[in-house]
């Protein structure tokens, strides 16, 4: 999803403080992990508050690891996951439990 991906660049735009310049360079192949300065734990942490807050899901300690924040496409595949899991958990709620059938066909 384009708009997933470039929803993500955005907040990590923000959060780290880039540039328009820098924010144009950035695509799923973007390493974040070592290889960008600026972020670091706390950028980690505004990255996680501003994602599930974007996107109105819930990111479990569990689910933090380094390979989550490698990339811009990594992380950008596991809010897609996310975002996936929900649309399946609420569709799965709205069915009824037992459908029953009844009359002569």
């Amino acid at each position: 999803m384009i708009a997933v991906e470039q929803k993500i660049i955005t907040l990590l735009a923000e959060i780290l403080s880039f540039s328009p310049e820098q924010m144009a360079e950035m695509d799923k192949d973007t390493n974040l992990l070592g290889e960008i300065p600026e972020f670091d734990s706390m950028a980690v942490v505004s990255v996680i508050t501003g994602i599930e807050e974007m996107f109105e899901i819930t990111i479990d300690d569990d689910d933090i690891s380094a390979d989550t924040f490698e990339t811009v496409g990594s992380l950008v595949d596991y809010v897609e996951e996310k975002l996936e899991a929900k649309v399946k958990d609420s569709f799965e709620n709205k069915l009824p439990e037992k459908i029953t059938i009844s009359g002569s066909v």
